[in-house]
């Protein structure tokens, strides 16, 4: 008979891994924190292929009947080293946003504090009529959604046509940081978007909100990425210089890029384990 003392320990091992063993995703109407890599696939809501985007240089394409929304048709590319890339902080460096020049199209990873909802990137010297790429964090699954942002100061609506690719996002992806990480094309055929052209500075915008998630309707096509916004806590303007040395010494002795987050159970598994281990040690010393 083994002692009461590791039959505890037996029993609080067992709790803790059945307790963060995956289970079946929640309905899209929660949110949380926490993040991962991006689960939303190129395809319709009907499982289907998505719809064929314009070309770089087409026109912008009317969405599907039934505001279906025209998901990203392009995979994620590699970013190489050699590659040009800077990064430009804000002047009390809690927001950061580093750019790599991938030849068509762009890699973006911005950094925001860590109690960040969700964040928004722009292109452009404010908030009205912007071409604003949000992301943000749906049942432990990071998004970006495409938007475009009206005159007023409302939340930007989505974009009909999404040219944004979720690559990672969310808390702990970086120490002490929250984390959009995405690709576009800088030229993507839609007129809400802005042609990014990185031979000159670039202006940007950044948005944050620190205190309320989003919410997610549980009706109509792709509810993730057609989230509510509660209005930003904390904004700001920055000035891309692809040329800027500054910038390019400050992207160069960045933490390199990831796209697999923490949203905190996995911690709490491998504490799990560590406990099973030691479990394991101290019944072996009784032997």
């Amino acid at each position: 008979m083994l002692p009461p003392s590791i039959l505890a320990i037996i029993a609080t091992c067992a709790l803790l891994v059945s307790a963060q063993t995956p289970g079946s995703p929640a309905p899209p109407s929660t949110t949380s924190n926490g993040g991962t890599s991006p689960s939303v696939p190129n395809s319709n809501s009907n499982g289907g292929p998505s719809p064929t985007a314009s070309s770089a240089n087409g026109p912008a394409v009317t969405p599907s009947p039934g505001g279906q929304l025209i998901l990203p048709n392009f995979t994620k590319i590699d970013a190489k080293d050699g590659m040009p890339k800077a990064k430009v902080c804000s002047s009390d460096k809690s927001v950061c946003i580093t750019v790599t020049d991938l030849g068509d199209a762009i890699d973006v990873m911005a950094e925001a504090p860590a109690e960040a909802k969700w964040l928004g990137v722009g292109w452009g010297t404010g908030m009205p009529q912007a071409d604003i790429v949000v992301g943000y964090v749906v049942n432990k699954q990071f998004v970006v959604s495409d938007r475009k942002a009206s005159a007023g100061k409302s939340p930007p609506p989505v974009d009909n046509q999404q040219d944004a690719l979720a690559l990672g996002g969310g808390k702990d992806i970086l120490p002490g940081k929250w984390v959009s990480h995405f690709q576009r094309m800088k030229k993507t055929g839609d007129s809400n978007d802005t042609e990014v052209d990185l031979n000159s500075p670039v202006n940007m915008i950044y948005a944050y909100h620190t205190t309320t998630g989003v919410t997610v309707p549980n009706t109509g096509s792709n509810p993730e990425l057609r989230a509510t916004l509660t209005k930003h806590t904390n904004q700001g303007k920055l000035v891309l210089d692809m040329k800027d040395q500054t910038q390019i010494a400050a992207a160069k002795q960045s933490t390199p890029t990831t796209t697999t987050n923490t949203s905190g159970s996995s911690s709490i598994v491998e504490s799990s384990y560590i406990l099973i281990v030691s479990f394991f040690a101290i019944l072996l010393s009784f032997a």
